[in-house]
């Protein structure tokens, strides 16, 4: 049987409170007893039941269409569809019911009982609608504590008449709805509006808005819980401007929010102190539904502008490769005292002066080049300590500077202390190894005729720069290490090859020493020297006497300069060989040369990504 007469249901108003409307026209009750004699389980029909809204479709005379295009159905215990936007309970005001008493006052105004003619508006159950838009009404919230509360039954919960409804609208106080407000309304009416909101659901552009809005309207030390409802207006207000343009706009308002931090001192360090509960609600770890892109924008502000820690994980992402570091984390980070990286940092321009008179964890810098500080510093070794590594005589590390078989690293800029006149411990490393392939047989003792570096020296007007240049270019035809001594003070000499004017060395090096150098083979040697168009790659001279094709310092400096072997990047860039050749294939550099047909990889330095070249120490 279908109910009779009809009772139209209305385009603005929920279905529950149509039903509840045909209860009060129909059997004077309420709306439980009423749906129990349709058959309809209450709810179901709050939940937007298919099989319910059919029923009472059916019961009602009413155009299944209209029922389905209010309902806002439960897809999961915590998920809701309307109108083809998903979104959570939170979203909705669940179990407490809002109204304009002004609209229910009017809604009465005609004939009828007022149980029949009060009508709950579908938007009063969206959270973002808290202001009525027709009388400028801040919403009035009611709630019995009761299970049937979910119902939103307006003949139990405003039971007042309509005169009591108008007083109660004079004192409640004028309120304008926020752009948010309408935004959301025209959103489920089918309408558009700012391209970065409508990438969000619906409930994601709702909640960066007005999370961002509340830092920006209460401060950094408001709270979700403390705020109001019209204080919620306010927040969405003060939000709008700046998410409806998107990330431009966003990173603008997280701009704001550290210049007002900086002028409260030295807060504006910690995120919590600078973003307040937006920070807090997208690093919680309870965090369970998707932000959207809030989080991302908030992430990547923070990396561009704030200190963080290479490895640490910033709203749910580990950062690798910070782009700013303050002095105390980089210190921190590679253990360095953070006063002397921040001397070094400011000796190399990298802070100003001024510097100096700040706090560490205050001083901000490009990560990249504080991280070369900071292994310099790591890898500083005094020079008096130099020849402790090397195991030689402060006479021969001073020549093997002067002679460019090492660099000194004046970190500081300053002739003082440690830094002043530190060595680069991985390049007396380096030394060592090249020492050992250039004289590679061992002995016990001497053998006959035989002495030491510092024995020959002794015996001869030799001087270091001689005898060193001649050894690390490969022109000591008889030259042993000692099997029990490292370093330069275990390898031995004959004198009689120094005996001569022509015996002295020529500067530079044969191209065998070219070979361990820069560690090739012989087929990648012979690629290097063989002439092409426009000259070969490594010049080489035929030098009289023993010496054959020869390689001059000069020319060795600009073939460095211009060429770099694949098998060298982890050395002098200190970038893995696999993440180099990630990088190389995405920027397109290929070889200049078939490796298998040159013996070697060979890259123009000119075409290396800047993600490798900002790393050469």
């Amino acid at each position: 049987m279908q109910l009779r007469p009809d009772l139209p249901f209305q385009a603005e108003e929920t279905v529950l409170s149509w039903t509840a409307r045909l209860a009060g026209f129909h059997t004077g009750g309420r709306l439980v007893p009423f749906l129990n004699d349709l058959g309809i389980a209450p709810n179901r029909l709050s939940a937007g039941d298919e099989e319910a809204l059919q029923r009472l479709s059916a019961k009602a005379g009413q155009d299944l269409s209209c029922l389905r295009l209010n309902a806002i159905k439960r897809i999961t215990p915590r998920q809701y569809r309307l109108r083809g936007e998903v979104f959570s309970a939170e979203f909705t005001t669940g179990p407490v019911t809002r109204f304009c008493p002004r609209c229910l006052a009017e809604d009465a105004a005609g004939r009828g009982r007022s149980a029949t003619m009060r009508m709950h508006r579908l938007d009063w159950l969206l959270q973002p609608v808290r202001v009525c838009p027709h009388h400028s009404l801040p919403l009035v919230e009611r709630r019995t504590g009761d299970w049937d509360d979910v119902l939103h039954e307006l003949s139990v919960l405003v039971p007042e008449t309509r005169e009591q409804l108008l007083r109660l609208a004079d004192v409640s106080g004028f309120a304008k709805q926020s752009e948010l407000q309408d935004y959301v309304v025209a959103r489920l009416r089918g309408g558009n509006g700012p391209e970065w909101l409508d990438r969000q659901s619906i409930e994601q552009a709702v909640r960066a808005t007005e999370m961002l809005g509340a830092v920006l309207a209460f401060g950094p030390e408001a709270k979700p819980g403390d705020l109001g409802m019209l204080d919620w207006v306010r927040a969405a207000d003060s939000g709008w401007p700046y998410v409806s343009e998107g990330e431009p706009g966003i990173r603008k308002a997280l701009e704001h929010l550290q210049e007002d931090a900086k002028g409260r001192g030295r807060a504006w360090l910690s995120r919590t102190a600078v973003f307040g509960m937006l920070y807090r609600w997208l690093s919680s770890k309870k965090l369970r539904k998707d932000p959207g892109e809030i989080r991302e924008i908030l992430r990547r502000h923070i990396v561009d502008t704030m200190d963080v820690a290479p490895g640490e994980s910033v709203l749910g992402k580990v950062i690798q490769n910070p782009k700013l570091c303050s002095v105390t984390t980089l210190a921190k980070s590679d253990r360095v005292h953070a006063l002397t990286l921040r001397d070094v940092l400011i000796s190399r321009e990298a802070l100003e002066r001024g510097a100096a008179s700040r706090s560490c964890g205050e001083l901000l810098v490009d990560a990249r080049v504080g991280r070369k500080a900071s292994d310099a510093i790591r890898w500083a070794v005094p020079f008096t300590r130099a020849g402790d590594i090397l195991n030689a005589s402060r006479p021969m590390v001073s020549t093997l500077i002067e002679i460019g078989a090492l660099s000194q690293v004046r970190l500081d800029g300053e002739a003082r202390g440690k830094l002043s006149r530190s060595i680069d411990e991985r390049e007396m490393r380096e030394l060592l190894r090249r020492l050992e392939n250039l004289v590679p047989e061992v002995v016990e003792r001497a053998p006959p005729g035989m002495a030491t570096i510092s024995q020959c020296l002794e015996r001869s007007r030799l001087t270091n720069e001689q005898v060193l240049r001649r050894l690390l270019s490969g022109q000591v035809r008889r030259v042993f290490r000692l099997v029990d001594v490292a370093g330069l003070r275990g390898v031995v000499i004959d004198l009689k090859e120094f005996s001569t004017p022509a015996a002295l060395p020529v500067p530079g090096m044969s191209t065998e020493m070219v070979m361990l150098v820069l560690g090739l083979n012989r087929a990648a040697i012979n690629s290097l020297i063989r002439e092409r168009e426009g000259g070969s790659l490594l010049e080489v001279v035929d030098v009289q006497g023993e010496y054959g094709k020869w390689v001059f310092p000069e020319a060795l400096d600009r073939f460095r300069e211009r060429f770099v072997f694949g098998h060298r990047l982890e050395l002098e860039y200190r970038i893995k060989r696999y993440a180099a050749k990630s990088l190389l294939d995405a920027y397109g550099v290929k070889p200049l040369f078939n490796p298998r047909e040159f013996g070697a990889t060979i890259y123009h330095r000119a075409d290396l990504p800047p993600e490798i070249t900002e790393r050469r120490t």
